[in-house]
């Protein structure tokens, strides 16, 4: 069998074009804040690509950073929208599902919210089936999907949403490499979707 490498840059795009176009059709402004509490890697890293997302489709953005020992309170003052705090600042705005309300329900398969990387990830999966005239349902039925990581925010809900699919799932984590069957175990599986964080 021959891999397939999906360009995630390529549908990137055209989801921008699209973003583009419904802004352009809204009828008042648009933005986008983010909060940051601490000084975690990946939540910098994810900040810094929501930045660069709203600068290319000229959305208004702002951040706000508290110090890491910062409680619900502090976040929840946070101005946010016109001058407002963070509304509601809990799981009804936990886009990302993080918290252990959202987690659960997406676990369970019926989630509140998708986080958006693995979403993402399913996104293009779907686009590309649909591409070479793959029956989506069929193919998730009869494939094995491999999720190599099992972070909270993008390994773990991966796993959920192939569950969702009804395909047959494999989850490794780094013991998996450690222990020299990472290469063995990816190779058993129809999809890879790669969320170590790490590359190698």
């Amino acid at each position: 069998m021959t891999a397939h490498l999906v360009d995630g840059r390529a549908v990137a795009k055209r989801l921008k074009d699209e973003v583009r176009a419904e802004l352009a059709e809204l009828d008042g402004p648009c933005g986008l804040a983010t909060v940051l509490v601490g000084d975690d890697y990946a939540a910098r890293a994810y900040e810094r690509r929501l930045r660069r997302v709203a600068a290319e489709l000229g959305v208004a953005y702002r951040h706000y950073v508290l110090d890491a020992s910062a409680d619900q309170e502090s976040v929840e003052r946070v101005p946010h929208r016109r001058g407002r705090g963070v509304p509601g600042a809990g799981p009804a705005t936990d886009i990302e599902s993080v918290h252990p309300q959202n987690a659960g329900l997406l676990a369970l398969g019926t989630p509140r919210f998708v986080p958006s990387t693995p979403a993402a990830v399913f996104h293009v999966l779907g686009g590309w089936l649909d591409e070479v005239g793959e029956d989506r349902t069929a193919f998730y039925r009869r494939s094995t999907i491999g999720v190599v990581g099992r972070s909270n925010n993008v390994g773990r809900p991966a796993v959920a949403l192939a569950f969702a699919r009804q395909a047959t799932v494999l989850s490794c984590d780094e013991w998996a490499s450690r222990t020299g069957r990472l290469a063995e175990l990816s190779r058993s599986t129809d999809v890879l979707v790669v969320a170590a964080g790490v590359p190698g």
